[in-house]
């Protein structure tokens, strides 16, 4: 139970409610990341990033990475 679920979401607030819960809430790595940021090395290296979406609340930067 949030502390805060009776409490309605800012009309000037900068993210978007995630009351689903669909994604988890940013930890300190995923603030360290912009989400533009974008790792690449080499041909068939690794890749890393974050997701940009419309529908990713702006506070939620999930981190994704391929070998």
């Amino acid at each position: 139970v949030s502390a805060s679920a009776d409490i309605p979401w800012p009309e000037a607030a900068t993210v978007r409610p995630d009351p689903g819960g669909k994604y988890p809430a940013a930890d300190f790595d995923h603030i360290l990341l912009s989400p533009g940021w974008l790792s690449k090395t080499g041909e068939g290296g690794w890749k890393a990033g974050v997701l940009q979406d419309s529908n990713v609340p702006s506070d939620h930067w999930p981190v994704w990475m391929r070998f």
